[in-house]
């Protein structure tokens, strides 16, 4: 005979999630039990069951805001449970609640039982139950759970008074106990009771079988990994990037548990989140995606956000953690840099360009475009620089000291890699061929995108995307090059060929050093100069 499911409901050949609606919210919801459909395969619906029951407490809760606004709040949570409880009744309530949470969990499914106990959390909750911690530092660890009891009328005490720390520490004690309990059944021991629950008036099943649990949004934490980014000087790219990355990921989630009908925000609590969920999400991306961006931007960024949030402890663990891509190195079948022939006809098409005639302004390409793919690759040969590094400058950022005219590559401008500036001598052949002009006929501001472009969308990356498709469309950039970091492997050739010092050369192109004593010392202009112009002209 199958085991028995809490909300689980088989009617007619097929299953469904099922919740009876408490009396006081009927005329709310209209009807006495609310049901989710679940299949036919119970597999499958046991699986789903979980997903259910948060479409189904989310509309609960939906039906209670509306009692509130009705009746007021404190009306609303006297309809709920108005009887007080003494300390030791709010602690074995406490811990029955938990225990009954924790075996629907393992019911649902063989992920909870995988979960491990934090000891950190266990060390905090002795603390508490010694009554050695803090007001803040209680509500920060027992907070929802005296928020629970409070808006059941169980608890009426404010915080930081006597009633409320003993209160707290009840809490802490039996949650304590109910951490070991679910530990001997974590083992497949006998499960005996430590606790038993006084007598009291009849409870509604919900606070029995579905206890509160506070949702943990993956929203709100990847917001709370880009504020300490934007905190030190970055996370403008990843604002933009990891954010889709975040959404796809809560839409998967909505998908593939069957949360049909419902917002996506019901998939959005990251303690509900499974390792087979994450490999799953990757492996739907892998079908789309190439492994490397699956890898470094998917991937990476929902375990940096988990990890931060086992750091804080919010999370256990990180179920991210240990999930990986397979990349395998494409062949190499020439060199990265562009050679000679091929960088001389690249430099002599961006010298001559002139942007197509178009009769309709909107179709016209814009005079920073067109300035982008005039001096962008020129500005790259000549300095080793990253493209989006170019192509963020800023009138302001073409500066003479003496008489040695150079760019001076800041943060300030956009994303740095290593977020440390570097100041970067002109090739006597760019002043040549007239780049001071165009700076000084330049407006102030960014000389190569808008200054109206928001700098979340990373408009110098996306300039560099264009200048890149265009040399591409132009047959201008051969297999196996990268029309615009082809330019940066091709001046660490030129440098070498050169017998340039390679200390220099990494200053010059923002290269880490290879060793401590790299760290030591500065690089002058004067110095970078000397090196810049050991670098040949082209004959165009």
């Amino acid at each position: 005979m199958a085991r028995k499911i809490p909300n689980l409901l088989l009617r007619d050949g097929r299953y469904y999630a099922r919740k009876i609606v408490p009396l006081n919210l009927r005329p709310y919801i209209g009807r006495s039990e609310l049901r989710e459909p679940l299949g036919a395969d119970r597999r499958i619906a046991i699986e789903n069951l979980p997903g259910a029951m948060v479409v189904i407490k989310a509309q609960l809760d939906h039906a209670r805001r509306a009692l509130e606004a009705h009746v007021g709040a404190e009306a609303a949570r006297a309809a709920v449970r108005a009887a007080p409880m003494s300390a030791e009744e709010i602690a074995r309530t406490h811990y029955n609640d938990q225990l009954a949470l924790d075996e629907k969990l393992r019911n649902a499914g063989p992920s909870w039982a995988s979960v491990t106990i934090d000891d950190g959390y266990v060390a905090d909750l002795r603390a508490a139950a010694a009554g050695s911690l803090s007001d803040s530092q209680i509500e920060e660890l027992l907070g929802s759970f005296l928020k629970r009891y409070t808006l059941r009328g169980n608890l009426q005490a404010d915080g930081g008074t006597a009633a409320w720390r003993q209160a707290a520490r009840a809490i802490a004690d039996a949650e304590l106990q109910a951490l070991a309990q679910m530990s001997v059944r974590d083992d497949g021991a006998a499960r005996h009771e430590i606790i038993h629950a006084p007598h009291l008036a009849p409870v509604e099943e919900e606070s029995v079988t579905e206890p509160f649990v506070e949702p943990l949004s993956l929203r709100r934490l990847l917001e709370k990994h880009l504020k300490q980014l934007e905190a030190n000087g970055g996370g403008v790219s990843a604002r933009k990037a990891w954010t889709r990355v975040f959404e796809d990921l809560l839409q998967f989630l909505k998908t593939t548990r069957g949360l049909k009908g419902a917002s996506v925000q019901q998939a959005d609590d990251a303690r509900r989140l499974t390792g087979e969920e994450v490999i799953a999400w990757r492996d739907a991306k892998l079908e789309t995606l190439s492994p490397k961006t699956v890898k470094d931007v998917w991937l990476a960024s929902l375990k940096a956000v988990l990890s931060d949030a086992v750091s804080d402890r919010l999370l256990g663990s990180n179920v991210a953690k240990g999930i990986r891509v397979k990349i395998y190195s494409a062949p190499q079948i020439r060199e990265k840099g562009f050679t000679d022939t091929e960088a001389l006809a690249v430099l002599k098409r961006c010298l001559n360009y002139q942007p197509a005639s178009r009769e309709n302004p909107a179709k016209r390409e814009s005079e920073h475009v067109t300035a982008a793919k005039r001096w962008g690759p020129w500005l790259c040969a000549f300095t080793g620089a990253r493209v989006a590094e170019i192509l963020q400058l800023r009138k302001c950022d073409v500066l003479t000291a003496g008489d040695i005219t150079y760019v001076h590559i800041t943060p300030d401008a956009g994303p740095v890699k290593g977020k440390k500036y570097r100041d970067v001598p002109l090739h006597p052949q760019l002043v040549e061929l007239g780049f001071l002009e165009f700076v000084n006929k330049s407006p102030e501001g960014p000389l190569f995108h808008s200054t109206d472009a928001d700098p979340a969308k990373a408009p110098a990356q996306a300039v560099a995307a264009r200048v890149g498709k265009w040399l591409q469309a132009e047959g201008l950039v051969p297999k196996g090059v990268q029309p615009n970091h082809g330019w940066r492997h091709r001046f660490k050739t030129l440098a070498r060929e050169a017998g340039l010092d390679p200390h220099v050369v990494d200053s010059i192109q923002g290269h880490s050093g290879r060793t401590a004593s790299d760290g030591y010392g500065n690089v002058r202009l004067g110095t970078k100069l000397a090196a810049i112009a050991k670098l040949r002209h082209y004959d165009v």
